[in-house]
């Protein structure tokens, strides 16, 4: 579902000046959206009021709520999810969460480079996730386009 990004409101953890991706949570309520990560270590599911927004198939030891914004006006809720792995060769990989005014819930496949260092930059033209690569040098950026994201090439 292709969607404009209308106006982005910040309403980050830690900070409202910058995304803030040292801190995370748990638990937290926004409005009419209310989300949840509970369970045991590789256990942990996304919970919303009615049902399970993430499963946690593959298994990660730890879900963390990164960040959270508004688009589309203020009808879209997105959480930045943060799926950690427990291991080493690849610590981290990254969902969006999407929960509309109309109460329909969407996540992403995951992505990312591996890093568990990324940098979320929210303007209201752009969604923008950059990661440095593993190897040390460079970096991958990734952009929310409608409800999906794609690597920039």
């Amino acid at each position: 579902m292709q969607k404009g990004i209308a106006a982005v409101i910040f309403v980050l953890i830690g900070s409202l000046a910058t995304p803030n991706i040292c801190s995370a949570a748990k638990h937290m309520v926004v409005g009419d959206h209310e989300l949840t990560i509970s369970g045991e270590p590789y256990e942990e599911k996304v919970f919303i009021p009615g049902g399970v927004a993430y499963d946690n198939a593959d298994g990660d030891r730890t879900l963390n709520i990164k960040a959270q914004f508004e688009i589309d006006g203020g009808d879209t809720l997105v959480f930045f999810l943060e799926c950690l792995s427990g291991g080493t060769a690849c610590p981290a990989t990254y969902r969006f969460i999407f929960a509309e005014s109309d109460g329909q819930i969407s996540i992403t496949d995951s992505f990312g480079t591996c890093s568990d260092l990324p940098e979320l930059r929210v303007s209201p033209e752009s969604v923008m996730v950059i990661f440095p690569n593993m190897t040390g040098q460079g970096t991958t950026s990734y952009r929310l386009q409608g409800e999906e994201v794609v690597e920039v090439k």
